[in-house]
């Protein structure tokens, strides 16, 4: 009988889960049948060495795609061996690469260069596409790096070739799905925090809902641009560089704002109001200083910024979990467990992408594994249903 009574006060909920779960396993389904770049058309570049010139003449050597740097005074150089069996025209070598320029040479003939020409400095996710010469099959490609920080900033990615035609689809192999719901999320989000906006002055629940929708476009927004999506969203460099960086500082704010509307406790609502706040005119201040010609970019203190988002976030999961009030229904319970869950993956992307600096593949597996997790994908996930739930019930 307690069985039956706890599944008839939940149905709403059972019955909202699994309609959003078959909405998406439903477009899945139909875009790995018309809407994905099949399997066929591309080709992911495993195999490769990778030298690592640092500023003293000493080199370290790498033979996979996790490796990493020291300086931004280091050269990287990868060697990309291309087996004669592969020939095909038209063919291009497709990866991401942050805030570094990019050459790519055949024998020693330039056939590409990315991120010298920007109007800004290119601080994000470069799109590098290097179309592949006729010739170079049976041989290999050289792409001699330059970065522009002391560390990686994420994990390289194995380079995919693929139809020069089709480059513009590497950005989302993989994440077709992804990118659908999340470029849905953000739209409907930012709509969202103009409406709740509008109605901040009058109703206190209209502030509650501005600060949760402009943590949800922010978590969305980190998520598009850290992952490269943001490059089918626009072809524009500026925006693909900085976006990312505009979601995280956003967040850092929202996240502990949102928060000290779900806690009744005096000092740590306090602390959470006057935390967020100072962070959101931080997140104001950096918008100016990025637009004006100050020369300042929102990686100059990243490792601070990524510091200050576990904190936030952690703050953030103590206030949900202890209230400090009785959870008014189980509506309200569910809310608070699914964001609780949802800060705690931030933290785990934060420290994926800290680690991503250090590990190789001569570290232990598990840690070359937990770098290559994409957990912002599972975090925007759990916040698209947390919202669906939000409203709904």
């Amino acid at each position: 009988m307690k069985q039956l009574y706890l599944l008839c006060k939940n149905r709403t909920f059972i019955l909202l889960f699994f309609s959003v779960l078959s909405g998406i396993l439903f477009l899945r389904l139909f875009l790995s049948i018309w809407g994905r770049v099949p399997a066929t058309n591309y080709r992911v570049l495993t195999e490769m060495s990778v030298e690592v010139l640092h500023e003293d003449g000493s080199i370290d050597h790498f033979d996979s795609h996790l490796f990493n740097f020291s300086s931004n005074k280091d050269k990287i150089i990868l060697h990309l061996p291309l087996k004669e069996s592969w020939k095909k025209e038209h063919q291009a070598i497709n990866f991401f690469f942050y805030n570094s320029v990019v050459k790519a040479y055949y024998k020693d003939k330039l056939i590409a260069s990315f991120g010298e020409n920007l109007k800004r400095h290119m601080i994000g996710n470069l799109k590098v596409c290097i179309p592949v010469p006729i010739e170079a099959y049976g041989d290999e490609i050289r792409v001699e790096i330059f970065p522009k920080m002391p560390y990686m900033e994420n994990n390289f990615d194995s380079p995919v070739m693929m139809a020069e035609s089709d480059s513009l689809f590497f950005t989302i192999i993989g994440q077709e799905t992804s990118y659908v719901i999340f470029v849905m999320t953000v739209v409907a989000t930012f709509l969202a925090m103009m409406m709740f906006a509008f109605f901040s002055s009058i109703h206190i629940y209209a502030r509650e809902g501005f600060w949760l929708m402009s943590m949800i476009f922010a978590i969305t927004l980190w998520h598009l641009g850290n992952s490269g999506m943001m490059y089918m969203l626009t072809n524009y460099e500026d925006m693909n560089a900085v976006a990312e960086y505009i979601g995280m500082y956003l967040l850092l704010s929202t996240a502990p704002l949102y928060a000290s509307y779900e806690t009744e406790r005096p000092l740590v609502k306090k602390y959470l109001r006057i935390a967020g706040s100072i962070l959101f005119l931080l997140f104001l201040l950096s918008i100016a200083l990025y637009l004006l010609p100050t020369g300042y970019t929102y990686v100059w203190h990243l490792r601070w910024a990524q510091g200050v988002q576990i904190v936030m976030l952690l703050s953030t999961i103590v206030s949900l979990i202890f209230p400090g009030r009785v959870v008014k229904n189980s509506s309200d319970h569910i809310l608070g467990v699914g964001l609780v869950y949802v800060a705690i993956l931030g933290i785990m992307e934060q420290v994926r992408l800290i680690l991503s600096a250090s590990v190789t593949h001569k570290w232990p597996l598990l840690l070359q594994w937990f770098v290559k997790v994409h957990y912002s994908k599972v975090f925007n996930y759990s916040n698209d249903i947390c919202i669906y739930h939000r409203f709904l019930l």
